[in-house]
Order: C-alpha cells, then structure tokens, then sequence
C-alpha cells in the first residue's frame, strides 16, 4: 500500500500537470465573456495551487517517513493512536473544505449580484459568507488547532442547513441530498468517538458516499433541460431538412428559363414550412435559456447561453433570408421571362445577391461564435 506522502506527490503532480495546462488555454485562448474568463483563470489557479501544496507536503511527509521507519505503530484506539488519527481527520476535513470552496468558485464570480432578492443570488452571497469562515477554519486545521472543530461543526450545520433549504425550495431534491450527506460526514467525523472504526466509516464509507452523491448531481436536478434539449436538437434536425428543401427549390427556380406558377409555389411553401420549425426552435431556446438561468451559474452554463445568443442570431438572419426570397418570388411573378427588360434583369440579379449576402452574414456569426471561444 502506498504511502500519504505517496499519494500527495501523485495527486499534486497530476493536478499541477492537468490544471496548468487548462490554465495555459485559457490565457492564451480566452472567451469574449470577462467573467467567465476570470472564473475559469481564479479556479485553475487553484488547483494549481492546491496541487503545489500537495507536492510540498509529498517531501515534508517522505522525510518524516523516512526519519519514523521501524519505529513500532501506535496500538490501536490508544492515546498516541487517537492522537495520530486526530491529526489526520484534522487535515482530511481541513482538504474537503479545501476542494469543497474550490468548487464554489465559478459561482462567486458569474453571479448577478445585481439581479435582486432572487433564490439564486441569496444562495451563492449565502455560500459565499459562510466560504469566509470555512477559510479561517481550514487555515486553523492545517495548523492542528483542535479548537476549530465546535466553529466547523456549527459552520457546516448552517452551511448544509442553508443549502437543504435553498434545493428543496428550487425542488432540486438530490442537491437537498447532497448537502445532507455533506453535512452527516462532517458532523459524524467530528462528533463521533475517535476510534479506528468510526474513522474508518467518516473517511471510508461517507465521504465516498458523498463524493459519488456529488458527481451525480448535475445528472438529475436539470429542471426541464434534458427534455428540452432534445426537443430542440429534433426541431433542429428537420429545420435543416426544411432548409434543404427550399434550397433545392430555389436552386430549380434559378435553373428555369422561365420558371411559373409551380415554381413560386413550391418556394412559398418551403418557406412556410421552414418558418414553423424556426418558431418552434426559438421557442425551445428561449424555453432552454429561462431553464438554464434558473441554475447556479458555472463557466459551462455562461458558455452555453452566450452559444444560444449566437444561434438565435443566425435563425433571425434565416428569416431575413427567407422575406427576401419571398420579394423575389413576389416580383418574379409579374414578369414575362420570355421578354425580360434589363432592368428587371438587373432587378432579379440585385435580389439574388442580396439572398446570397445573407449566407454570408451566416458565415460572419459562425466565425464570431469561433473566435469567441464558447464551444464545448
């Protein structure tokens, strides 16, 4: 079995190795979202930090190994033993808060402090409150300060109090468990009895219990997101076969020497299909982006509005596109394209190019999204 001071060097390595690089990318590859940038700059540099302290501790620790090998281990549940196994809860807990503010960064900077007594901004000021204690307690941890633990043991109790309260009001029932079981490690690992066996069952059984808990929370507690989202990827689909349609129906009524009747109609129709799938899929977004910011705000979730933004943009140029075609068809329709004069040559040619600028004015909104920097 490995050594803690083992496991410090490896996990700080790969932190320090994964979350720099992230960090790189984002200095040398920003969004055009300010915060978002600096959400994802803070919180990189954390892990950073957080994986540099590991190394740290990897060399203190191996020297301190290295100094104690073959001196005999503690009985178990004696005096020196509580005593060595107080030391560790104390830095283990002192890690979890640790990881656990880490986490609750992006929030903190992409909030709208400015939205008002909404839920969301009374939680994340709420969060970022409590965060301030949690920083002192964390600093007192690390230092073996036994007692913090009353202060932690209260903080945690408001903290996943607060934070029951806040999901069961959103109805986000597993975010309302989460918290709970956040707070049951803390307080067993804190109150129970210091024994190997009640050690074991904070550190071994609860905690992983909690941290399997967390990583499938954003699973469940979407709101309608999931189902809207495939809604919208559906209406997306058959908006692009409607496209193809009229294209092709556009691309016959420019091949025709003297197209007619059928023609004009076809192209009326495709529009008037076309028309109900964009109705249809700017409602499903803005359907998606009310849901979204019903949620606690992340770096993912600014991403995926502003990408919205761009896309609701580029539907709005389809519309365009399509009212112009349909002045065409409409002028088009009182010609005699056996004896076209040249300025109703000129006509049709200027109404073409005026079509074809919008698949341009597409281009420039998808080459803005790209140099942006919001796609997943």
């Amino acid at each position: 079995m490995k050594r803690p001071s083992t496991w410090a060097g490896i996990i700080g390595g790969l932190l320090v190795a994964g979350f720099g690089y992230a960090l790189a990318e984002v200095l040398t590859n920003p969004t055009n979202l300010f915060w978002v940038n600096v959400a994802m700059i803070v919180s990189n540099l954390s892990w950073v930090a957080l994986g540099g302290f590991l190394i740290a501790l990897f060399v203190k620790w191996r020297q301190k190994e290295d100094a104690e090998n073959g001196q005999p281990k503690p009985i178990p549940d004696s005096p020196e033993d509580v005593d060595r196994m107080a030391r560790q809860r104390n830095w283990i807990l002192g890690f979890v808060l640790v990881i656990e503010t880490i986490g609750s960064i992006e929030p903190w900077f992409l909030n709208n402090y400015t939205a008002g007594l909404t839920l969301i901004n009374i939680a994340v000021i709420f969060d970022l409150l409590v965060h301030v204690a949690f920083a002192y307690i964390i600093f007192e941890l690390f230092r073996g300060r036994k007692n913090v633990l009353p202060l932690l043991f209260y903080s945690v109790l408001v903290y996943a109090g607060g934070w029951i309260l806040f999901n069961l009001l959103r109805e986000h029932w597993v975010g309302a468990l989460v918290a709970l079981m956040l707070g049951s490690y803390f307080i067993y690992a804190i109150k129970a009895p210091l024994t190997r066996r009640n050690y074991r069952i904070a550190h071994f059984v609860l905690l992983p219990a909690y941290i399997i808990l967390l990583s499938t929370y954003p699973l469940f507690d979407n709101g309608n997101i999931p189902e809207l989202t495939k809604q919208e990827n559906l209406a997306e689909q058959q908006f692009l076969n409607e496209s193809g349609a009229l294209n092709g129906a556009y691309v016959l009524f420019l091949q025709r020497e003297a197209p007619g009747k059928r023609e004009f109609d076809e192209i009326r129709s495709s529009i008037a299909r076309r028309e109900t799938k964009i109705a249809e899929i700017v409602s499903l977004v803005e359907q998606l982006q009310e849901e979204y910011k019903k949620q606690l705000p992340t770096v993912a979730q600014k991403k995926t509005l502003e990408r919205m933004r761009y896309f609701l943009q580029i539907m709005q140029v389809h519309r365009a596109q399509a009212a112009k075609l349909e002045e065409m068809v409409a002028y088009a329709e009182k010609l005699n394209f056996n004896v076209l004069t040249d300025k109703q040559i000129s006509d049709l040619q200027t109404l073409k190019e005026e079509i074809d600028a919008f698949n341009a004015r597409i281009t420039e909104i998808q080459f803005e999204q790209s140099k942006a920097n919001v796609n997943e």
